[in-house]
């Protein structure tokens, strides 16, 4: 082999590794992209299940209070769901 074959030898070899790189790379960066999405999504759910379940008990209780007229049960409620939460956590 001459030089000037060897030096084209190595340069297709360097964009060969280069494209099974870039391969690679673009694989990977695409599996962790839909992955970072999939995550951002049922980080998403996760909150929106979180805000929920404070935010239902809180209007629950307000009505109970306000329109209902049943301050006990409002207060039960409350505390109720403050309860919850707390085991929730250590679950």
């Amino acid at each position: 082999m001459s030089r000037g074959e060897g030096a084209i030898f190595m340069q297709l070899f360097f964009i060969a590794v280069a494209d099974i790189d870039l391969y690679l790379f673009f694989r990977f960066f695409l599996i962790f992209s839909i992955g970072g999405v999939l995550l951002s999504l049922s980080s998403a759910l996760i909150l929106i299940s979180g805000a929920l379940v404070l935010l239902v008990p809180y209007c629950l209780s307000l009505y109970l209070v306000f329109k209902k007229k049943k301050a006990m049960w409002g207060i039960l409620v409350l505390v109720g769901s403050h309860l919850f939460t707390i085991a929730a956590l250590f679950v």
